[in-house]
């Protein structure tokens, strides 16, 4: 029945959606092994398979055709490449060496083996605008991985992506891969991360800045910190995917701040007798009373939002993913996982100690999970003022500026009289249900548009490459949830069904959000539209039932996709679990691909037969 009700949705047109726009907001202008990490070798493992989950009780629908999936008519004809891409002459060159090792850490109390990059937790990598990239990843974990470029376009070098499996091959144990790649026109806050069976959720994953010299906003600030959050899991994030049952999303031990947290030790030794518990200290910030501060915050979590803020303090929003924003006075927002946004804080409160704060939203309970661990929803740093006492905050949070991320404009972007016609048009829903047949946790993905149409369609990771593939002229696998585009503009609807926000993100764009809300509601109005990589979807509201989704109004957000470049391109749910059993398609773009194709190194598939 849910389906029949996508479909009478869908066919009411690409109009009557379009019209379903951006709610309103004021924006204020102002100047070492684990034997956990196992079953690395498939999407979705056997044990994943067999794990009984319910959240919506339907069973999985047969694929329906596709009348394209992407088979391109001819083979892609390559000359051989060279394997040592270099940078355009007299483009900088900035090299760097990631160096993958497990470590045993204790981020909020109790230890973890990890996964690292050059000994440390959340590595930065900085670059200056149109600087040539070099990383050199050197392999010394026990398992295969990838390593994506979160947020970068890669124009010329679709190849260089790094989800495992779409766009390269596994970077097996002990072996070393070079990703060469151009910042192009670029600038702001990345981040970079493993893309192959959960890895960053356990530690692979770190900020990737690229610096502006003519950063509009760099006359309003002095220094920049880089603040990254996640929550934090003591399990292995396979370990988590095993026990992920019934669709009750896995709540954390505890959210970190720059790496360092607190679980609630009492209730962790109470559920796992025998586990050592330390209270950790908090992360402290010490600023400069007078100085102007850009931070950059980076959402690393696995499936965490948070609502970001600094008692007795307001910011200001240049930027979002990777695009400069109309600058916007707000006190708090909202960051869910994969996000980044820059703000712009003057250090003028009396000198004190001061509480950061970073408040999970509540994604667990909602889904029938019971919190037994003592979660404290509210992780906490220290803003520091030199000259203040060392000593803990007693400052108290008093909000009344927050956020509304949809209507957040790019600077001097596309407004309504600006705005594009576009060509095609997508309606994309989806459910997390129990399958009956497998006794397994799935995602199911359905989709309509002008040229592609399947439902209850779970993507699984392809055998081969789908980058290769499509070089090969080879027909793409259907559990790729392949949707074929080419460049130009593309509408797209994202419909949320479940009583929980998704965050979801596009590989190598961005996009404009252009609406958002309940079902059917009227247009509105903003300055300009907002840009960006990734963005969460509005949960399904006013229903009934156990888990409040019978009969409720579903969610949506409208973006507009200027697809500009050839390759294999990721959509997906970020966060990780859902991921990980299925939320996912695949843009795929051969226009221009026989231009690119002559520069992939001639050695670049020879991993996948390894």
């Amino acid at each position: 029945m849910i389906w029949l009700q996508l479909l009478v949705f869908a066919v009411l047109g690409q109009q009557s959606f379009a019209s379903t726009n951006i709610t309103s907001n004021t924006t204020v202008t102002s100047t070492s092994a684990s034997p956990d990490y196992l079953s690395e070798n498939t999407f979705i493992d056997d044990s994943l398979r067999k794990s009984p989950k319910l959240r919506t009780v339907i069973m999985k629908s047969k694929v329906a055709p596709a009348q394209n999936l992407g088979k391109h008519s001819t083979q892609i004809t390559r000359t051989r490449a060279s394997s040592t891409l270099s940078s355009p002459l007299a483009v900088p060159t900035k090299h760097i060496t990631l160096s993958l090792t497990h470590k045993l850490m204790n981020l909020d109390g109790v230890s973890k083996l990890m996964m690292v990059a050059n000994d440390q937790l959340d590595y930065p990598i900085e670059v200056n605008k149109g600087d040539f990239v070099e990383v050199t990843v050197v392999n010394k974990l026990n398992v295969s991985t990838s390593i994506h470029w979160h947020g970068i376009f890669q124009e010329d070098t679709p190849w260089m992506d790094g989800p495992g499996m779409v766009t390269q091959c596994l970077i097996h144990s002990g072996k070393t891969l070079v990703y060469k790649f151009s910042t192009g026109n670029q600038t702001g806050t990345f981040w970079w991360h493993a893309h192959y069976a959960s890895q960053y959720v356990d530690g692979l994953r770190g900020p990737f800045i690229i610096h502006d010299p003519h950063d509009p906003y760099l006359s309003q600030y002095d220094e920049e910190l880089t603040i990254s959050l996640s929550d934090h899991f003591h399990q292995s994030a396979l370990t988590v995917l095993r026990n992920y049952r019934y669709a009750y999303d896995p709540a954390p031990d505890s959210g970190i701040i720059n790496g360092v947290g607190r679980c609630n030790c009492s209730s962790i030794t109470a559920l796992s007798p025998g586990t050592k518990c330390a209270l950790n200290p908090h992360k402290t910030f010490v600023v400069k009373k007078g100085k102007r501060y850009r931070l950059r915050i980076i959402n690393m979590s696995a499936a965490a939002s948070f609502n970001f803020s600094i008692d007795g303090h307001s910011m200001m929003v240049v930027e979002q993913d990777g695009v400069y924003t109309n600058p916007t006075v707000i006190d708090s927002f909202s960051i869910a996982t994969s996000q980044r946004y820059s703000v712009i804080i003057s250090a003028n409160a009396a000198v004190s100690n001061y509480w950061m704060r970073a408040i999970m939203m509540d994604m667990y309970t909602p889904t029938g999970s019971t919190i037994q661990n003592g979660l404290d929803f509210t992780t906490r740093a220290i803003w520091r003022y030199v000259g203040a006492k060392v000593r803990s905050p007693i400052t108290k949070s008093k909000l009344s500026k927050p956020l509304n991320v949809y209507n957040l404009g790019e600077l001097n972007g596309l407004t309504s009289a600006t705005l594009p016609t576009w060509t095609s048009a997508i309606y994309f829903a989806f459910t997390i249900t129990y399958d009956t047949k497998t006794n397994a946790s799935v995602s199911q993905v359905t989709l309509v548009s002008d040229n592609t149409n399947f439902f209850g369609s779970s993507y699984q990771m392809p055998s081969k490459p789908t980058l290769q593939d499509m070089l090969d002229g080879n027909q793409l696998p259907k559990t790729s949830n392949v949707i074929p585009v080419t460049n130009g503009w593309m509408f797209m609807q994202i419909r949320n069904t479940d009583n929980v926000e998704h965050v979801f993100h596009l590989h190598g764009h961005t996009f404009y959000v252009i609406g958002v809300g309940k079902m059917l509601h009227s247009e509105v109005t903003t300055a300009t539209y907002p840009r960006r990589d990734a963005i969460q979807v509005p949960l399904c509201a006013g229903g009934q039932g156990g888990t409040g989704e019978t009969g409720c109004v579903p969610g949506f957000v409208n973006i507009l996709i200027p697809f500009t470049h050839p390759g294999a391109w990721l959509f997906h749910c970020h966060v990780e679990w859902h991921m990980r059993i299925g939320l996912v398609v695949t843009f795929v773009n051969y226009d221009g691909l026989e231009k690119v194709a002559k520069n992939i190194p001639d050695d670049w598939w020879d991993s996948c037969s390894a």
